[in-house]
């Protein structure tokens, strides 16, 4: 029935099972086999305690009970019956969970996010950039920077999950000047499985080669130890390449 109707199992019964066969000697029935002891009673709060709020009972400082020994019984039994097993009552298994992806191009600074959230009914994006949207996952940026795009689902019990993922747009030029273009080789051009960059002038702070493809997504980076460089592109796909070194851009053909 729970599994039928995406509800969760409070295991009432499979904890006084476990219970009546750990010591018979702690009742849980009062007189007529039917009604429970306050021993019963207290065994069954402790479970539903853990089922609902996901908290353990053990160390609780209410009992109605006089023995602690009895009391420290009767919430491990509870604790050990919901808690070995949550996947079996469904504890969990309905929660609300965001997630998801997203796509983008630097160029124009369009960017798509797809919600891939479970046991939602609701959701909101949070762009990171001051915008906000309940339904639109496409959002143009209008500036480059690093972005903390959000996304929080909720369901209809009012509970919520958020997830977030940080991103970068970064500038992307078509030109490079006269004279890193005297200073810097790249050859052949087109190329087709190694490409040699040569005549580098290379820093701590100018050493890092990007690489774009046609629709500024950025497919690699690269940090150049030396100033004849060898980069492989036997697996690149056909097709025009930009790459960026010092504020700079270069374009290439692969073949």
């Amino acid at each position: 029935m729970a599994n039928e109707n995406s509800a969760l199992v409070a295991p009432a019964g499979m904890a006084w099972f476990a219970s009546w066969h750990t010591d018979t000697l702690i009742n849980l029935w009062q007189a007529d086999n039917s009604h429970p002891t306050i021993a019963g009673s207290y065994l069954t709060a402790c479970v539903f305690y853990e089922t609902i709020f996901r908290k353990s009972p053990l160390g609780l400082s209410y009992s109605p009970i006089a023995l602690q020994a009895t009391t420290d019984f009767l919430q491990n039994i509870a604790h050990t019956t919901v808690f070995d097993s949550l996947a079996n009552w469904n504890i969990g298994s309905f929660d609300v969970k965001a997630n998801f992806s997203f796509a983008g191009n630097e160029t124009t600074k369009i960017y798509s996010f797809n919600n891939l959230s479970q046991n939602f009914t609701s959701y909101q994006w949070g762009f990171g950039d001051g915008n906000f949207s309940s339904s639109n996952g496409t959002h143009t940026y209008t500036d480059t920077g690093t972005y903390t795009a959000t996304l929080i689902a909720f369901d209809n019990c009012g509970n919520s999950d958020t997830s977030s993922q940080i991103f970068t747009i970064h500038a992307i030029t078509t030109g490079i000047n006269s004279q890193e273009e005297e200073a810097i080789t790249v050859y052949p051009n087109p190329v087709k499985d190694e490409l040699l960059i040569s005549g580098l002038k290379l820093s701590s702070g100018n050493n890092r080669l990007e690489i774009y493809d046609v629709t500024g997504n950025r497919i690699a980076e690269v940090y150049l130890q030396t100033v004849d460089f060898k980069l492989k592109t036997f697996n690149w796909q056909p097709g025009i390449y930009f790459l960026r070194l010092g504020g700079h851009t270069k374009k290439l053909v692969k073949l």
